[in-house]
């Protein structure tokens, strides 16, 4: 399984830190290639407006590794 993790600001604003709630992850069609995945984060962190998102691939949400950096979602 792939899957987008989302992150958001801490409340002073001054670090990345993992989102929480339904939204917080997007499960990504694994057939499809890197930069298709990304895309589709991509629209979906900017529709949520998260911060950021890593690509993430594992059996489940809690045994999953980072397989890509991390990405912003809008550019400041």
């Amino acid at each position: 399984m792939y899957f987008a993790q989302y992150y958001t600001r801490t409340v002073g604003g001054e670090k990345l830190i993992p989102a929480c709630g339904d939204r917080a992850v997007f499960v990504l069609d694994g057939r499809t290639c890197r930069s298709t995945q990304i895309r589709d984060a991509l629209v979906w962190g900017r529709k949520h407006r998260w911060e950021a998102f890593d690509i993430c691939k594992g059996d489940s949400f809690s045994r999953a590794q980072k397989v890509s950096g991390t990405y912003r979602t809008a550019s400041h």
